[in-house]
């Protein structure tokens, strides 16, 4: 069984400055490759996420992978006894 993974679901996982890219810009990706979709609600095949990945992990490089982490991760603190 295939999963269907919709546009705006597609959009909605991605983020850019914490924010949500809009379902628009991942259906001009999709234009700009030859596989405009017709609506918001279209599911995706395999052939169009990949595009979709593709694209948005070229043009959205991160400096290094210690930025990824610097925010995600803190140490607990340690509980002081009285």
């Amino acid at each position: 069984m295939m999963i269907k993974y919709p546009v705006h679901k597609v959009a909605k996982d991605f983020k850019r400055k914490g924010k949500d890219i809009p379902s628009k810009e991942i259906m001009d990706i999709l234009a700009q490759h030859g596989h405009p979709p017709k609506n918001h609600m279209q599911p995706l095949s395999d052939l169009e996420l990949s595009i979709v990945f593709e694209y948005l992990t070229q043009h959205n490089q991160i400096d290094s992978i210690q930025s990824v982490y610097a925010d995600v991760y803190h140490e607990p603190a340690a509980k002081q006894e009285p």
